[in-house]
């Protein structure tokens, strides 16, 4: 199984990435600060307990003194309800923003970045990594602030009474330092490593419940069940290891509290006895003392939380500093024809190039198949079309402008993809017709476009009811309907070049050809790519580019190719025998 930066270290991330990439998430900053000002309103009125209460200790009843208390009490409970309410608010909403920010990310990321890490494991980024250091980003800034406020101000109050006392609060500070600094290193490379396997369990987990039957077929339920629990145990291992530093945390600052409240008991009490304070003094001095050390503990706890959110993040920086598609650029030239100019391509961490020096144009309204064996580079010629990819050699041009330099919507919009199955998302009917379409789309034009594709008939079966639902993948069609559903689509879409990746293949040979004939059809006047393995199909298109190892080796028509090209012989060949056979 993928254990991708599993157990890569996050200290590298920095401060600086953290920051930025807070920055990018769009939280709803509004929400936390005035979560924060109710927190800190709430901790100012709190300053006020030890003396109040200290006045009812010592045996002071009156009226005024017992309805200041009465309204306190009742300030104190309606601030409470309302900074607890302010913080699920805050923590809901901020995840929510969170979420979209980072999913917008991945969406705009250039294609290379998802052949170096796994999808099904970045999903965790967007699913608990976002939950988990979001959550735990809000309640550090609602609680941090409103707890370092608290206790300085209650150091303030205590020093009023007694230097001293205020001295003696700091007795431990540099032991609670320490254990702070140690512990919350490890809380954050922990932290990093819990999440890390989430995603290779969450990732596991997706790819094979899509692949059910597969693993069924091959009964190897009880290896794939080994697979799950070894998934499983990494993540018990590393949340364990995540239990054992927060336990440690907790042992340790309970000490350490002991050990500060039995100081600062001894030295109120000296005080005490030399008469330095008086008793109501050493009462609010006490009660300070109850809400003030439990604040600092929080402080130093935070650090330890702010270590692990850290951690926690470590996924998501790393997809919000991802090296996004540039979308700026000039409209699509009116005309002008696609042309290759010696490109070259790798794919990242090859030794050999997917496409070397490739050169060719395809005249505008022109069609054009490429054809050659699996791994030939075929496909990766049409992902350098279509900007999934940037060559590392030469250009891809529309007429003499390279199409980097081109505005992306609007380049793509010109273009229509068909491809092996039907590339159809789960949905209603109008969704899936309409999907990516971003002008209005009436009920009249789908019909007449469908007319025209032969998806009316599927359409009829449906009652012509566009909002029924269809499957992921369209496989509640057959093979031929969800063809036609994509060309309809692409009809309706009226893109200018045509870029098919073995459209047929998936279908029987009548359907196939009925398919073909369609393709031709309707898009005869658009400029036109098609990759096949079908050198029958191919022959059709006049032109013929035959790659082999990511080179042209061959360009012309069947005839020509048959003279000159040993690579289409043989194809041709072996296309001959399998028909015999």
């Amino acid at each position: 199984m993928d254990n991708t930066n599993v157990n890569a270290l996050p200290q590298r991330d920095g401060w600086r990435a953290l920051f930025r990439t807070l920055g990018r998430l769009r939280l709803p900053w509004l929400w936390i600060i005035v979560g924060l000002s109710v927190n800190i309103l709430l901790n100012t009125f709190l300053l006020k307990l030890p003396n109040l209460t200290a006045d009812l200790l010592s045996g002071n009843l009156s009226g005024t003194t017992t309805t200041k208390a009465i309204w306190f009490y009742v300030e104190v409970g309606g601030l409470s309800l309302l900074a607890f309410a302010g913080q699920a608010q805050a923590q809901a909403y901020s995840v929510r923003k969170a979420r979209g920010s980072v999913w917008r990310r991945m969406l705009g990321m250039k294609m290379d970045y998802f052949d170096r890490h796994d999808p099904s494991n970045l999903m965790s980024a967007i699913t608990n990594d976002a939950s988990a250091a979001v959550t735990n980003f809000v309640n550090i800034i609602l609680y941090l602030i409103p707890d370092i406020y608290y206790v300085a101000a209650a150091l303030l109050r205590i020093h009023q009474y007694h230097w001293i006392l205020a001295l003696s609060c700091f007795a431990l500070l540099p032991l609670k330092y320490l254990y702070a600094l140690i512990l919350g290193k490890k809380m954050q490379v922990a932290s990093a490593r819990v999440y890390g396997r989430i995603g290779v369990l969450t990732s596991y987990l997706a790819d094979r419940i899509s692949h059910l039957p597969l693993i069924k077929t091959y009964t190897n339920e009880a290896a794939e069940g080994a697979n799950g629990e070894q998934a499983a145990a990494g993540l018990y291992d590393a949340n364990m290891k995540l239990v054992c530093i927060d336990n440690i945390s907790t042992g340790i600052s309970a000490v350490i509290d002991i050990l500060q409240k039995f100081v600062v008991i001894v030295v109120a009490v000296i005080l005490l006895q030399r008469k330095q304070i008086d008793i109501a003094m050493w009462l609010a001095f006490f009660l300070f003392a109850q809400n003030l050390f439990p604040n600092m503990d929080e402080i130093f706890s935070l650090w330890i939380k702010i270590k692990g959110m850290h951690g926690e993040f470590h996924r998501i920086i790393e997809v919000m500093d991802g090296d996004p598609e540039q979308t700026d650029g000039a409209p699509f030239p009116e005309t002008g024809d696609i042309r290759f100019e010696h490109v070259t391509f790798s794919y990242p961490g090859t030794d050999s190039p997917a496409i070397e020096d490739a050169t060719f144009t395809v005249p505008r309204g022109s069609a054009m198949a490429i054809v050659g064996l699996c791994g030939s580079g075929k496909t990766t010629t049409v992902s350098l079309l279509e900007r999934f990819y940037t060559p590392d050699e030469g250009h891809v041009c529309i007429g003499d402008t390279d199409i980097s330099t081109l505005a992306l919507g609007d380049f793509r919009r010109h273009l229509a993809y068909v491809q092996q199955g039907a590339d159809v998302l789960g949905g209603t009917l109008r969704e899936a017709l309409t999907y990516g379409i971003a002008r209005e789309v009436r009920d009249e034009e789908i019909f007449s476009a469908a007319e025209k594709t032969g998806f009316s008939e599927y359409l009829a079966l449906c009652g012509n009811d566009l909002s029924t639902e269809i499957a992921p993948g369209g496989q509640s069609m057959s093979g031929g309907q969800g063809q036609r559903l994509v060309l309809t689509r692409e009809v309706l879409r009226g893109g200018d070049i045509i870029l098919m990746d073995e459209p047929t293949s998936a279908l029987d040979v009548r359907v196939s050809a009925k398919i073909q004939e369609m393709i031709d059809e309707l898009f005869a006047d658009k400029t036109r790519i098609l990759i096949t393995h079908d050198l029958d199909y191919a022959q059709r298109y006049g032109r013929i580019i035959v790659m082999e190892n990511g080179r042209i080796v061959g360009d012309g028509t069947h005839e020509d190719l048959l003279r000159s090209c040993e690579t289409y012989r043989r194809m041709n060949e072996h296309a001959g025998e399998e028909a015999a056979q």
